[in-house]
């Protein structure tokens, strides 16, 4: 027997013996997935839709139209004075638009993210303020006349802002009418006839002079309170009954008793656009520019002598 052939027969015994035992236990115990049959196709379960969401199917030769997102409204770092921001600045037409449609919170989104002006705060106020009720849908139960007269104004203003922009918004009208007749409920008469003066001065907003004469023949001026806003309420009826004469008296008699918001209120507000660009009117704008001026450099000039003054030093105790 040769070499070779003792090999042969020695790997015939170990693959006998010890590797094909090992194959045959390999075999059996493989998993149950590598031997059973393909299981059938699986059916694919929708995914769910995210809460909220319209779903617009699309029409055959028809446009789908989605609305516009708005960026998310980040506040500010600390508050935002008036003192701080330009008092004008252009108020977007999409805003105009909301407010005609009466949208008034998608005005109050786009306000939000504007650059800051006195004038768009001013409008966010207003617009913020009529949102705040439609979505309550009730007043206070202590101070109705304050929270009615104040919300009349602001459909007031909101009335006025879009006349001046030519577009006439009826729904804004009749809401600042309704609430002011509910702040007309009070036993004070001065606060009475505040009311028909405002009452007086969105009747002649509206293009109805007749009717605002007639309510202003109700005022009785004497029982008004002498204060900077009663005057400004008497300039915005002379202003919008296009009396510039009148007009320029009351806000120089409110200017005198608080410059600086009269200031402000009369370059913001809706209230003179039927005579800003007469004479008399610039006229008196040009003179409060010129006192404040005056004031200013009259405030920095003591400043500057305070600074310069030394100091006296405590003397020590003997």
């Amino acid at each position: 027997m040769t070499v070779s052939r003792r090999k042969d027969i020695a790997e015939m015994i170990f693959m006998r013996n010890f590797l094909i035992p090992i194959l045959l236990s390999l075999t059996f115990s493989l998993p149950a997935f590598a031997v059973t049959a393909p299981t059938p196709k699986q059916s694919v379960v929708p995914k769910p839709s995210i809460a909220g969401q319209k779903v617009v199917k699309k029409k055959k030769g028809t446009a789908v139209r989605r609305t516009p997102r708005v960026r998310k409204y980040v506040s500010p770092p600390g508050w935002i004075g008036l003192e701080n921001v330009p008092l004008m600045g252009t108020i977007p037409e999409e805003v105009v638009a909301s407010l005609a449609k009466n949208k008034v919170e998608y005005a109050v989104r786009l306000l939000r993210v504007e650059t800051p002006t006195a004038r768009s705060l001013y409008l966010l106020r207003e617009s913020q303020r009529v949102l705040a009720y439609q979505k309550e849908k009730k007043g206070p139960a202590s101070d109705q006349h304050e929270f009615y007269q104040n919300l009349g104004i602001a459909y007031h203003n909101l009335y006025a802002f879009l006349k001046r922009n030519d577009i006439t918004n009826n729904s804004f009208y009749n809401s600042a009418m309704k609430f002011y007749k509910k702040a007309l409920k009070t036993e004070s008469v001065s606060e009475q006839m505040e009311v028909r003066l405002l009452m007086a001065t969105l009747m002649a907003v509206g293009g109805k002079e007749k009717n605002a004469e007639k309510m202003f023949a109700k005022v009785d001026t004497s029982a008004l309170d002498d204060s900077s806003n009663v005057y400004e309420y008497l300039a915005s009826y002379y202003g919008a009954m296009g009396n510039v004469i009148e007009a320029c008296f009351a806000l120089d008699m409110a200017h005198e008793r608080n410059p600086e918001q009269i200031r402000i209120w009369t370059a913001i507000s809706d209230d003179f656009y039927k005579i800003e660009n007469e004479d008399a009117f610039k006229s008196m704008l040009s003179s409060w520019s010129e006192k404040r001026k005056a004031d200013l450099a009259k405030a920095n000039e003591v400043k500057r002598k305070k600074a310069k003054k030394p100091l006296k030093k405590k003397q020590a105790p003997k």
